[in-house]
């Protein structure tokens, strides 16, 4: 409440599932299964996000354990572990 007085925009619930960074960059993703959608706080969050010029997509679960992002990332944990 104190920072929406002072003019921002504030996010409280539907927050996307996962945050990636890249070289500096920055995407937010909603992980869905097959049938679900978007509820009205994560379409809020949406806009807000793109308002902001903030990257967000969403994904379905298939799409996710297909990523290469994914692939990348799980070979990352598992050399960085050794």
């Amino acid at each position: 409440e104190k920072y929406e007085k002072l003019g921002y925009d504030v996010i409280k619930d539907g927050l996307p599932d996962l945050l990636i960074l890249k070289d500096g960059k920055l995407e937010f993703i909603e992980v869905k299964f097959k049938f679900d959608d978007l509820n009205p706080n994560q379409i809020r969050a949406f806009r807000l996000l793109k308002k902001h010029k903030i990257p967000v997509r969403k994904e379905r679960v298939a799409q996710i354990h297909n990523s290469p992002l994914l692939k990348r990332w799980k070979k990352e944990v598992k050399n960085s572990e050794m």
